[in-house]
């Protein structure tokens, strides 16, 4: 009995692995890099670096990088613009955002220092650099990062196993710049394919934020609606949006046939100052819920059933058939 039990059990999982692999996930990091907070810090978070600068103002930064392999590295390193991605996040990945963003100051055009930094196994290092202010006073705060990357890993087999890339945040104020208030206003909306989202239909919206001051802890809501019933909504909280950026936000229709028909689209935005409501109605016609529904992901509602149904019977096949054979034996 106990050896059909094992058997029995060794198909199922067998089954299941097949129709529902696991995810893999990522590893640890191969170096590490901090920095103290300076004394003209205005805000003072583990993950940023947060300074107050007046024009003509230099300031260096001691940035310690650890190597966390037994592995020669050599980093490049270079400094980013802020930018908000589609998740109503600021992100530092791309070199270039002239698309996204346009501030009055870069990181890029105040910041030197090593363009390059090699680690021996296991060395830590104090790599200095140095952010100079030009000679005009600026208003808002200045977004960037500096985005460390490793080019060379002497053992391949194991760089698959490690995350390669740090960003060390730094936001720069002016003294004695004046309170300013972020402004967000929607450009357009389109019905369209989120390419970043398992290929989902999706309203995309177009938001813009003209001025020099982030929006930070905002709760997004999107909704979609159709003669007062709510057929999707999304909320993202905790969103912080670039000064002086334009981006693209998607309300995703999880994956669901788009059917023509008249909709209200309804957007709002809550920071602990201020609100934004955004409400519009969007008209989707045939011929542009054809051309998504052909070009996007469409789910088969069926398709789990399907699965648990194909497992129910290759379970009942291989019943039916082994206790039959285990009794010949016998």
């Amino acid at each position: 009995m106990k050896k059909f039990f094992y058997l029995f059990c060794m198909v199922v999982g067998s089954l299941w692995l097949l129709f529902f692999p696991p995810q893999v996930a990522a590893n640890s990091t191969a170096f590490t890099v901090r920095t103290p907070m300076p004394s003209n810090s205005y805000h003072n978070k583990a993950n940023s670096l947060n300074i107050l600068l007046q024009k003509n103002q230099k300031q260096t930064i001691n940035v310690t990088i650890r190597n966390l392999t037994n592995d020669k590295q050599t980093l490049s390193v270079a400094p980013r613009t802020g930018y908000t991605n589609n998740l109503a996040r600021i992100a530092y990945n791309l070199n270039d955002v002239s698309k996204k963003t346009n501030p009055t100051i870069k990181l890029g055009e105040v910041l030197t220092g090593p363009k390059t930094i090699t680690l021996l196994p296991s060395q830590t290092k104090i790599v200095k650099y140095y952010i100079t202010m030009p000679n005009k006073n600026y208003q808002g705060i200045l977004i960037g990062a500096l985005y460390f990357q490793n080019i060379k890993t002497a053992d391949k087999k194991n760089a698959a196993d490690k995350i390669h890339k740090v960003t060390l945040r730094i936001n720069v104020r002016n003294q004695k710049s004046k309170a300013t208030t972020a402004n967000l206003s929607v450009k357009n909306t389109t019905l369209t394919v989120n390419h970043s989202k398992n290929d989902s239909p999706a309203i995309k919206l177009t938001l813009q934020n003209v001025t020099v001051e982030k929006l930070s802890g905002a709760t997004l809501t999107t909704s979609l609606s159709q003669n007062g019933n709510v057929l999707y909504q999304q909320t993202r909280k905790n969103r912080t949006i670039a000064p002086k950026s334009t981006f693209d936000y998607f309300l995703n229709l999880n994956n669901q046939k788009v059917k023509p028909g008249n909709y209200q689209l309804e957007f709002k935005v809550i920071t602990k100052n201020r609100t934004w409501r955004y409400s519009t109605p969007l008209k989707i016609s045939k011929t542009q819920a054809t051309k998504i529904n052909q070009t996007a992901t469409i789910q088969n509602n069926d398709n789990l059933l399907w699965k648990l149904s194909l497992m129910a019977i290759i379970i009942i096949i291989f019943l039916t058939y082994y206790r039959p054979y285990r009794r010949t034996q016998r």
